[in-house]
C-alpha cells in the first residue's frame, strides 16, 4: 500500500543526514524515518570508543564512527513514543555519509511504497 502523504525535512542540520515523517491510508499509522551520523560527540560514545581503541577517555578526538537510518512508528507530528525510541523498526548502517544519502532515500522509498 502506498503512502498518503510524506513530509519531509527540506533542510536537515546537525548530525541529521535526513528525515520524514510518512503517512499510510491506515488511520492512525504514521512512521518518522531518520538518517543520522554517529561521532563521539557524547559521553557514551567517547567511553566506547575509549574503549574499543583502549586510549584515555580525555584523549578521544571528536570522530564521525558511522551513519544509521532507524524507521520508528510516530504520531502525525512525527513524535516517537520514549518506550519505542530504543526499538526501531527498521536499522540500517552505513560508513560514509554518501551511502547514509542514498540508503536513506531508498528506505523512504521503500517504507512510502509499503514494502519495508
Amino acid at each position: 500500500m502506498k503512502a498518503r502523504w510524506i513530509l519531509r525535512d527540506p533542510s536537515p542540520a546537525g548530525k541529521i543526514i535526513g528525515q520524514a515523517i510518512v503517512a499510510t491510508w491506515w488511520p492512525g499509522r504514521y512512521y518518522f524515518c531518520h538518517t543520522i551520523r554517529l561521532d563521539t560527540s557524547s559521553a557514551l560514545a567517547k567511553l566506547t570508543f575509549s574503549i574499543e581503541k583502549k586510549i584515555n577517555f580525555h584523549d578521544v578526538p571528536l570522530e564521525v564512527t558511522g551513519y544509521v537510518t532507524c524507521v520508528y512508528r510516530c504520531n502525525k507530528d512525527g513524535v516517537v513514543n520514549e518506550g519505542d525510541s530504543a526499538r526501531p523498526l527498521y536499522e540500517k548502517n552505513y560508513d560514509d555519509e554518501v551511502q547514509a544519502k542514498v540508503g536513506h532515500q531508498e528506505v523512504l522509498e521503500r517504507l512510502a511504497a509499503g514494502k519495508l
